[in-house]
């Protein structure tokens, strides 16, 4: 362990603004693992008594506010074992003047004391410097350990043996702390039996978790859940599973906090489940029906249709309807192993014959609408889309800042007064892999990063859009496409 004073009588003797901020400084130039400052109080009242431990407001990591707090309990606890009052860990003393300078980044007051305040944020009295928020700043406690005008708080401070008591109180609490002690004592490395759990609502069970190495003194685990509503776990790793939902169990080394292991626990109740209440369909028309049956890790779910009128709406058992004729019909399916069902209407529409649906300019493959080109913003494309009046044209894109049309822009088509999609489209312009709606040096990334296999394209329309030459896959051809079109040597043929 090495220590580096930075106050010693000499340098920065006084206790002014300056002076804390350069000692701040010193640490953080250093890459301290904790800046310490240490006091002895005073008070106009000589009835005050005790030492406190001041330590950052901020959240951002375990080791600013939490791991300072622990540290700080630790440091009052030994000095209330030689008999000075534990007066507690304060973490909410705030400067009240609102200039940036008393800020943190986000623009949040910054701690009151200078000695923090400076060590978290890394700055001198008036110029911001590196901010702590990518964790560079320094873990701080400012002690204060007792009162000098107080008769019994004065009998700490009598001698030099007093005084290396208090040194002593001190150092024993950071060497704890951090930890300092032979590397084989220390737990380093953690490992669970299970990561990954499934349950049922009220049902258990138990993971074991094993520290390392062999040699360390303190193999306690603490074990919390971040959900008890979902899941609850005791301290010998056993779980409950109490709500329908996803919930973590966290096991986590009680000699080195920074060990820890998490366990993703699944509950799910036998159900079977219907997106909606229900759906539309076009006479003539045929789709697949969505439903859920749960827990999903149940390997039989095997359910049964039927309907109630097979005369307007026919379901196969692979949960097929096809409309015959307008009307509406109840679709029943039963899970009979766990004697469940659900039911959903479904009303099949005749649309007028006047509905129109027309694609102007651009190619239609099946689903696919190709042709269109880089850079056509939203009202060029829908100016080529011609439907009736009781119909409507939505287009989804990868994000909702896009103005242009690219590869993975749905088109959806739906009929105003019921909630049926008549048709639906997914847009493709080859070239553009990223799906921005433009052909650019990212799109030949796409494409060098999958080629050379640094990042594979695994999105089927964005690997139709990188095989430009349609030969079937990726290669240096459809590489030197982009680039030759990036340079306008030969533009990318619409197609």
């Amino acid at each position: 362990m090495k220590v580096i004073l930075t106050h010693d009588g000499v340098n920065f003797p006084n206790n002014d603004a300056g002076d804390l901020a350069a000692r701040a400084m010193i640490a953080r130039n250093n890459h301290a693992d904790l800046y310490v400052s240490l006091h002895i109080n005073d008070t106009t009242d000589k009835n005050v008594e005790g030492a406190y431990v001041y330590v950052t407001s901020r959240t951002e990591l375990p080791k600013y506010k939490e791991g300072m707090t622990i540290l700080g309990n630790k440091i009052l606890n030994n000095l209330n074992k030689l008999g000075i009052h534990n007066n507690g860990v304060i973490n909410d003393i705030l400067c009240q003047d609102h200039e940036p300078k008393y800020q943190y980044y986000d623009g949040s007051q910054a701690d009151y004391y200078a000695d923090i305040r400076h060590a978290m944020r890394g700055d001198t009295l008036d110029d911001l410097g590196e901010d702590f928020s990518d964790g560079s700043g320094i873990p701080t406690v400012l002690i204060e350990h007792c009162y000098m005008n107080n008769s019994h708080d004065v009998t700490f401070l009598d001698s030099e043996e007093d005084l290396q008591k208090l040194a002593k109180a001190d150092g024993d609490a950071i060497i704890e702390y951090l930890q300092l002690r032979p590397k084989d004592e220390v737990v380093a490395s953690m490992i669970v039996d299970k990561e990954n759990i499934n349950l049922l609502p009220n049902q258990t069970a138990k993971v074991t978790a094993t520290v390392g190495p062999d040699t360390a003194k303190n193999k306690q685990i603490k074990w919390t859940s971040n959900n008890e509503k979902i899941a609850t776990v005791e301290q010998n790793g056993n779980i409950t599973a109490i709500g329908v939902g996803v919930a973590n169990i966290s096991a986590t080394s009680v000699d080195n906090p920074n060990i820890v292991k998490k366990i993703r626990v699944n509950v799910e109740d036998y159900a079977v489940k219907f997106p909606k209440e229900k759906d539309y369909i076009l006479v003539g028309d045929s789709k697949i029906l969505n439903v859920t049956v749960s827990p999903s890790w149940i390997e039989n779910k095997t359910i049964v249709w039927e309907s109630d009128n097979e005369d307007i709406i026919e379901i196969s058992q692979d949960g097929k309807i096809k409309a015959k004729k307008e009307g509406t019909a109840t679709i029943k399916v039963t899970w009979k192993e766990q004697n469940l069902s659900k039911q959903i209407e479904i009303e099949a529409i005749q649309l007028d014959k006047n509905t129109k649906i027309e694609i102007q300019k651009y190619k239609i493959a099946g689903q696919y609408i190709s042709k269109i080109g880089e850079k056509v913003t939203q009202k060029e494309f829908l100016n080529n889309i011609i439907v009736s009046n009781n119909l409507i044209v939505q287009i989804e894109n990868q994000s909702k800042e896009q103005t242009w049309i690219g590869t993975n822009t749905k088109v959806k088509i739906k009929h105003k007064d019921f909630d049926i999609l008549l048709k639906e489209y997914i847009c493709m312009i080859y070239g553009d892999v990223n799906g921005d709606g433009k052909i650019s040096a990212l799109d030949y990334a796409y494409i060098k990063n999958d080629i050379m296999d640094v990042q594979k394209i695994t999105d089927l329309n964005q690997k139709e859009a990188a095989d430009i030459n349609d030969d079937g896959k990726i290669s240096a051809l459809d590489y030197a496409y982009i680039k030759n079109h990036i340079m306008d040597v030969q533009k990318i043929t619409l197609k």
